[in-house]
């Protein structure tokens, strides 16, 4: 019940990336502590045991778990297998201090590459506020009328909604934003903004099949690097990228990777 009945009825309106987060907090934390303990018994000592055994983690993903575990009480009072929800015991979690990129970073990372998509991508993250998956997911359409209109992103090659589900308006508000959005839509690449739609296609499948099993750990740049030093046409790591989710998952990689 606990990660069978509430993930295939309760989570049906929630981005896949959440359900990802779930799925992957009960198979490792949440089920090994508390699956085997029946829904409608499951009281505040249970919930101070997995606590305690989570006192090394930080504040902040110990109530992580704890709400998954709401939730799912919450699901079984509503489905009037509980009587009430036990008090979650929610830990105190200091103002949290976010940090941001200076302009000196900012200028370092666009001075390390001439890619005009590479330096697109990280002005609409450091400009404009995107986040990488409503960076991928931006079609030629979302940009225009010095405007960046945000209303998809894009988790495990699947286009989903945001992660706040609704729209948003951001404007392009520095030039050199502007500059590089129009130089990017002046490539003519494909639907999405930046994504190129044939560069996956120089990467053999054969030799990337072997490489892959060769070597499982190697990094995307290290892929590139091998594949040119096989005689390979020069590809992007982006495309190394997509060429390599689409071997491993060719049933949810999108059209558009090529």
């Amino acid at each position: 019940w606990w990660s069978g009945e509430y993930m295939r009825l309760a989570t049906s309106d929630q981005a896949e990336s959440t359900i990802d987060g779930k799925r992957w907090a009960l198979a490792s934390t949440l089920l090994p502590q508390l699956g085997s303990i029946p829904i409608n018994l499951i009281g505040v000592r249970h919930l101070r045991e997995l606590r305690h055994s989570l006192r090394d983690r930080a504040p902040s993903t110990v109530n992580g778990y704890l709400t998954i575990v709401g939730a799912i009480l919450h699901y079984a009072v509503e489905c009037e297998i509980l009587a009430k929800v036990p008090k979650l015991g929610l830990l105190k979690v200091p103002d949290q201090a976010f940090e941001v990129y200076s302009d000196a970073e900012i200028d370092a990372m666009l001075a390390g590459s001439t890619d005009p998509v590479w330096r697109c991508a990280v002005l609409l993250g450091a400009d404009a506020g995107l986040r990488a998956g409503e960076i991928r997911a931006l079609t030629r359409e979302h940009v225009a009328g010095g405007k960046v209109v945000v209303m998809h992103g894009e988790y495990g090659g699947k286009i989903q909604t945001t992660k706040g589900k609704a729209t948003r308006v951001v404007a392009m508000g520095t030039k050199r934003l502007r500059a590089a959005v129009a130089e990017v839509l002046a490539l003519h690449i494909g639907p999405r903004l930046l994504v190129r739609l044939n560069e996956r296609r120089k990467v053999d499948r054969a030799w990337l099949r072997e490489h892959v099993a060769d070597h499982p750990s190697a990094s995307t740049a290290d892929r590139v690097r091998a594949w040119k030093r096989s005689g390979g046409e020069d590809v992007s790591a982006t495309a190394m990228w997509g060429a390599i989710r689409a071997l491993r998952n060719p049933d949810v990689v999108p059209a558009y990777y090529g």
